[in-house]
């Protein structure tokens, strides 16, 4: 202890006797703990404690993959959010979001703010809850004008004196005036948000259309988040991934094929494609890869051999040639032990339904379009098929009205359940043929219920 005390007035002494010395030494500790101390906030905020949103665990965020580097995904355009919406169902609510400078006029001067414009679903992906008013509703994000915004807890207390009477007031926002309808509280900080230093304080509608010149499906600047059903699972996920193949392959027949380049040039640079079936199974000709370590090796492929193409999904694969060994194999078993066969052609009448009330007392139905089945290899001759119509079927009746159900049973198992529909249009009879068929029907069930 007496060692220690003699150092610190020796130190004291020298700091002393060099003034200029000890206000640099004295500046650059305060300036190192201050660096420190904000460094280990923001990392304390980021890393270790837990996000404060309910349910916290099933915030994901969404992104394309990256053909030049798996491990860095890329935002999204527009369209893709939409036809993520429309066909991901293990999802409670996706939304999308980007970055946005506000100008805030006050009375005294312009203040700039960190800002934020996201689709309605957002807020609802947190689960936060505004301390004042709402927030923003699909017709206000449909809006060209994007007139309302919502505001930050700080921007409430410090410019506004917490004035509960702010939900309604006008804000003239980068030169326009726009409606308060929301606080959201103090506690709230974005997560999965670029830029870490910065809190967004100001929220508007996205505001986009299809159509619109930045809701391109080629503008990448939207990120996205979601949050999972409490029961979904690696399952769905898998399942969702078996469907948006085909309709991939189906809605956008020009843009396919971009799948099965083995590799590419950009900026001068050649990026080889990271499915490496394409090298090695003639048939197959996409579709896309992944990986992050806590996925794994991920990889959708899709062969075509002959009339037949087969969609292989892998999910969580400890490696890339694990993940391609596995495709592969899914593929060449897929191929090998199942048949396609057609049930029924387009159009074809499997059967004639009575009508009731209508100017014919009869309708053929069929299918609009060409029914497919795959079945294990030699299967097929063992399929039972029963059939329900709509009873009563009554007119007017269109083309293409679902009118029964075609039950497809293998040895004891159902298989799948097609629905049947009208082939042609019957309209509605006279006023006699209504009336009497209305008696008729009475007595029907009169009948059937005693």
């Amino acid at each position: 202890m007496l060692s220690l005390i003699q150092d610190l007035r020796h130190g004291l002494r020298s700091l002393a006797s060099k003034p200029g010395f000890a206000i640099a030494a004295i500046l650059t500790l305060a300036l190192g703990i201050g660096v420190n101390t904000a460094l280990f906030s923001v990392i304390k905020a980021v890393v270790f404690d837990p996000l404060p949103y309910p349910h916290a665990e099933r915030l994901v965020s969404l992104a394309q993959a990256n053909t030049d580097n798996e491990r860095l995904p890329i935002n999204i355009g527009y369209p893709t959010f939409v036809d993520w919406q429309q066909q991901l169902h293990s999802f409670d609510s996706i939304a999308v979001f980007a970055d946005w400078q506000a100008s805030l006029q006050t009375p005294g001067d312009a203040q700039m703010l960190t800002g934020m414009r996201v689709s309605p679903q957002y807020f609802d992906v947190f689960g936060v809850k505004p301390m004042l008013g709402r927030t923003f509703t699909e017709a206000e994000d449909q809006s060209a004008l994007r007139d309302v915004v919502v505001i930050g807890a700080r921007i409430w207390h410090e410019q506004f004196a917490s004035d509960p009477a702010i939900v309604g007031r006008k804000l003239s926002v980068n030169g326009r005036d726009r409606v308060v309808v929301g606080v959201l509280p103090d506690a709230f900080r974005p997560a999965f948000y670029g830029n870490v230093a910065m809190v967004p304080e100001i929220w508007l509608p996205l505001g986009y259309r299809i159509g619109d010149s930045p809701a391109c499906r080629d503008c990448l600047h939207l990120q996205a988040v979601a949050r999972l059903k409490t029961d979904a699972d690696l399952r769905a996920a898998r399942a969702e991934l078996d469907a948006l193949a085909p309709r991939l392959i189906r809605d956008f027949p020009d843009y396919y094929p971009l799948y099965s380049m083995k590799e590419y040039r950009y900026n001068n640079i050649t990026q080889p494609n990271r499915n490496r079936l394409l090298w090695i199974d003639p048939y197959v000709d996409g579709l896309k890869t992944g990986h992050t370590d806590l996925a794994g090796y991920c990889l959708v492929a899709s062969a075509k051999r002959g009339e037949r193409r087969l969609v292989s999904v892998i999910l969580g694969a400890r490696s890339d040639s694990v993940r391609v060994s596995d495709a592969q194999k899914l593929l060449n078993h897929g191929f090998q032990a199942y048949d396609t066969v057609q049930l029924f052609p387009s159009g074809q009448s499997i059967s004639t339904l009575r009508v009731w009330k209508g100017a014919t007392n009869e309708v053929a139905a069929g299918f609009a379009t060409d029914r497919y089945l795959t079945l294990p290899k030699g299967k097929a001759p063992k399929l039972t098929l029963t059939m329900a119509a709509t009873e009563p079927l009554l007119a007017p009746v269109d083309k293409g009205l679902p009118v029964g159900t075609v039950h497809v049973v293998l040895e004891g198992k159902p298989v799948a359940d097609l629905p049947l529909v009208a082939l042609q249009e019957v309209p509605a009879g006279s006023f006699v043929t209504r009336a009497w068929d209305t008696v008729r029907l009475w007595f029907k069930q009169l009948g059937s219920s005693s």
